[in-house]
């Protein structure tokens, strides 16, 4: 399967999925499009809406969260029944440990009407929660087998938000590797890293209880998803898997069409940072999560960035329809999002990612990351190039070609300068477009929305210390 298929069939975590089943309410969708609503971000990118006037909101439906745990003192979570599965014997700092209760907001945050300054709700506003909290600070940790128990013992509980990964990128190496003996290496490491996991019952155990993970894709910007968010393209039998890439609906870059129902993705919309869907295709789906709006453990709201945040909009929204098909088995929830995302968009004519690689300093030993900016587009045929492609020339400084090239590059830096500095230090225009052409390897071919071929090859610009970048977002 081609790079595209997946991109195109899995964009927006949509829900209507939910339409098929019967109303319950005599309420209509614009009756939910309050204010608090809307300052929930994204929930009208995925017509939340449209669920809630079908009577579907969480009510009876317990979703596990594993993260870094959540305040359950923080106002939005009043009401509810959440059960907490802390790390023994820490003291929790929610200053320091906020991303989960910012991660549980999406996901269920009261919708309570209150009248002050970024009030939101989640996207399954009635559910319940069993939160479990471990990777703190690097040396406070819950053993994964723990939590894992405490979700076993719960069958009500059939989906687990996983906003959290490893800096491990088997798909794109797998991809990138010149060699046999390369791609053995990475194979013999995924190998060890899945049976680190098999160790603490993470796997099977999962699938046998019927519980459905959905994780975060990550955010170093990789061609595909980093682990164990990819694990399932390794286990086919793990079908109880899903990968969420995120989605910058900030800024105008998705809006809807005159039709009032499609909606367009600019270039932009695409976030630099999220991990695509690369040997991935039949399990991802992307939801925004660019800037935003949910809880802040310290008391009030705040916005954050990160493939994250657009990993709970997909949990929330199968929430939803766990409570609109109880009967439903894990595999059969997945199937259902999967099969009923929202493909009727207008795609981005391209996208640029940066990747970060994690390699070694040959001079100190040290780790380091190497950052590649790759430019994908977009065929007539709306489907993204990334693989068996045949190499084809950069063109050449000050033909027309070039020209067009770095003016597109010029425009996307200009569109998306907070993200791009922000994560990667890249401070002008000149020296993204500098970073795109400084490369010596790998060249693939793309194509442009009106047939024009482009060459480029991926390579880097700069080294940055790993521990500076590794915990963002």
């Amino acid at each position: 399967m081609n790079a595209g298929k997946g991109l195109q069939t899995g964009f927006l975590a949509m829900l209507a999925s939910l339409l098929i089943a019967g109303p319950v309410h005599a309420l209509t969708p614009d009756d939910f499009e309050t204010q608090e609503y809307r300052n929930s971000t994204g929930l009208w990118v995925i017509n939340a809406s449209q669920a809630y006037a079908k009577g579907y909101t969480g009510k009876g439906i317990t979703l596990g969260v594993l993260d870094t745990g959540v305040n359950s003192g923080h106002f939005e979570f009043q009401g509810k029944d959440i059960v907490w599965v802390p790390c023994k014997g820490y003291i929790y700092d929610w200053v320091t440990n906020g991303h989960g209760s910012h991660v549980a907001g999406i996901m269920t945050a009261n919708r309570d009407g209150v009248d002050i300054p970024g009030n939101m709700h989640g996207v399954a506003f009635d559910a319940n929660l069993i939160a479990m909290g471990t990777f703190l600070d690097g040396v406070h940790e819950s053993p994964m087998g723990e939590l894992i128990k405490a979700v076993l013992a719960r069958p009500d509980v059939k989906i687990v938000n996983n906003s959290w990964g490893d800096s491990l990128f088997f798909l794109d190496n797998l991809f990138k590797a010149k060699s046999n003996e390369e791609k053995t290496k990475t194979l013999t490491e995924l190998r060890d890293v899945i049976s680190g996991y098999r160790a603490d019952s993470f796997l099977e155990n999962l699938a046998q209880q019927d519980k459905l993970m959905v994780f975060a894709a990550g955010n170093a910007g990789h061609r595909g998803p980093s682990a164990p968010a990819s694990f399932r393209s390794f286990l086919p039998d793990l079908d109880n898997w899903i990968s969420v890439v995120a989605l910058d609906s900030t800024g105008g870059r998705i809006s809807m069409a005159s039709d009032g129902k499609t909606k367009v993705l600019t270039d932009s919309a695409i976030p630099t940072y999220s991990e695509l869907a690369m040997g991935a295709e039949e399990y991802t789906l992307a939801a925004p999560g660019t800037w935003i709006n949910s809880v802040d453990a310290t008391g009030g709201y705040t916005e954050l960035i990160g493939t994250s945040m657009a990993a709970p909009y997909v949990s929330g929204t199968l929430g939803l329809v766990q409570q609109a098909f109880p009967w439903m088995s894990a595999r059969q929830m997945a199937d259902t999002v999967l099969s009923t995302a929202d493909r009727s968009f207008n795609a981005p004519k391209s996208i640029i990612s940066i990747g970060e690689d994690r390699v070694t300093d040959s001079g100190t030993g040290k780790p380091i990351t190497k950052l590649e900016i790759r430019l994908q587009l977009v065929d007539k045929g709306n489907n993204y190039w990334d693989r068996n492609q045949t190499t084809v020339a950069i063109p050449s400084a000050g033909t027309p070609e070039r020209t067009r090239l770095e003016t597109y590059l010029r425009q996307y830096y200009q569109e998306n300068e907070t993200l791009v500095y922000g994560y990667y230090g890249i401070k002008t225009p000149d020296e993204f477009i500098a970073a795109f052409f400084a490369t010596e390897d790998n060249p693939y071919e793309i194509t442009l929305s009106d047939g024009t071929l482009y060459g480029t090859l991926y390579g880097s610009i700069q080294k940055v210390p790993f521990d500076q970048i590794s915990d963002r977002g």
